[in-house]
Order: structure tokens, then sequence, then C-alpha cells
């Protein structure tokens, strides 16, 4: 873990992830030392080091970090490019660009403004439910600004002897070793691409649907254990088992 987090100090430029970066690193220099410390009975014999039973929760620490981590992308403004146009009526958030419209309920413990080219999102008080929803509300707009401008997608292969898909119209068709064709039609909000037989791309302005639709898309045959056949994300990486054999 130490080493991976030397090696993202050193090559990540990312201002949010060098700041948790470094907030890992103190953590485990102090735990390494207080490990060499007990390691290190001579202390212990000695009496210049003395074990105190307590009571340790891992997942109140990990719980509390998180809560700081969303705090500090909560306070982070969103920049708005040109073109986009963000508009806050109450607890509504609409977000219009070259790539459609985005409606957010934000709950009423976080505050949105729209200052000049930028969006802040503000907290009531700094109660758990207010900080646990400041950053998440922050990087819902940040979402529907991205997906108004420039848009998601998400890429899904398909591998198998004999499966193939082709767009039909609006229409997603699929062959994958049924009986029968799979069809998928497009939404108002998602479209759909087949640049080759063996590739689907799924996109759209909204980050949730074009997962969602994806993630329908791959349910149709997910991809199986023993020789891979399946659609699946592109990268994903699917684990295989070993096929039985017969006697000798």
């Amino acid at each position: 873990v130490i080493g991976m987090n030397e090696m993202i100090l050193r090559e990540n430029n990312n201002e949010t992830i060098q700041e948790y970066s470094r907030n890992i690193q103190r953590a485990s220099n102090m735990l390494l030392e207080l490990v060499n410390d007990i390691l290190d009975f001579s202390k212990i014999e000695s009496g210049q080091l003395e074990l105190v039973e307590n009571e340790y929760y891992l997942g109140n620490i990990i719980h509390d970090e998180k809560l700081l981590l969303e705090t500090r992308i909560g306070n982070k403004p969103i920049a708005i490019p040109a073109g986009v146009e963000v508009k806050v009526d109450g607890q509504t958030v609409t977000v219009k660009g070259p790539k459609g419209t985005l409606t957010q309920q934000i709950r009423k413990e976080i505050t949105v403004k729209v200052e000049g080219t930028e969006v802040l999102v503000t907290r009531c008080d700094d109660q758990k439910t207010a900080r646990s929803l400041h950053g998440l509300s922050r990087t819902l707009i940040s979402n529907m600004i991205e997906g108004v401008s420039n848009g998601y997608s998400k890429t899904l292969e398909v591998l198998g002897v004999g499966y193939r898909v082709q767009k039909q119209g609006s229409n997603l068709v699929m062959n994958l070793g049924f009986s029968h064709q799979v069809i998928m039609p497009e939404t108002e909000t998602i479209k759909i691409d087949v640049p080759d037989p063996n590739t689907i791309v799924i996109s759209g302005a909204n980050k949730q649907e074009v997962g969602q639709f994806a993630a329908e898309v791959r349910e149709k045959r997910p991809p199986e254990p023993y020789k891979g056949k399946g659609i699946r994300y592109k990268g994903e990486y699917v684990r295989r088992k070993e096929g039985k054999t017969g006697k000798k």
C-alpha cells in the first residue's frame, strides 16, 4: 500500500488525489512507527513502552475519512463551460447544454448558488447528514454539467463464435446464441452505436442512465467463466475457471 501510494504521489497530478494520498502516507508512517515500537520488545522489557488495550473500530475511522474527503470535494467550485446554462429554482437544479437538459432535486440540507461562471455548493451545518450530502450533491451537479457539454459513453464487447450485433433503425439487434434475437430499442436519452459486429457503444448525457442501460445490455448475456463468451465492458477482467477433464 505504501509503495503504490508513493507511485501515485509521483505520477498523478490531480490535486484531490494528491491530498488524499498524502493523508494515507502520513497515516502509514505513523502505523509503521507504532508497529516497529511494538515489535521492539526491548522497550517493553525496560519499561520505556507500555501497551494499553483500547477498543479500535476501523469502520468508524474509514467512515470519518470518507466524510472528510466528501467535504473537501463539496467545497470546490464547479466551473461552467461555454455553452452551458445552470439555473437554480429552490432545491431544483437545471443544467442545459449542447447534449440536452438535465434536472436534479437537491436535499434541503444543501444550498446551490450560481456566481459568475461557477457553481457553489454549501451545506446548512456540520451535522453528519449534511456532511454526507455535501460532496454527493457537488458530484451530481458536476456530472450534469459534464454530461450536457461532453456526454458519457460506455463501450461493450461481444465475444463468442456466432455472437454478432447490429443496428436496425433505432433498435439494437443481438445474436447471442439463443434461438431468437435479442432486441433493445434506443430511448429518448440513450443513443446506441455499433461500429463493428462485436462492439456496442452506449452514449447519453445522464451518467446514471448510460451506466444502467449498459448494465442491462450486458445482462442479456453476461460473460461465462470457462471460455469468456458473452457481453463484457471494454477492459473488463473476467475471472476464468478451468474446465472439467475426463479421467485418464
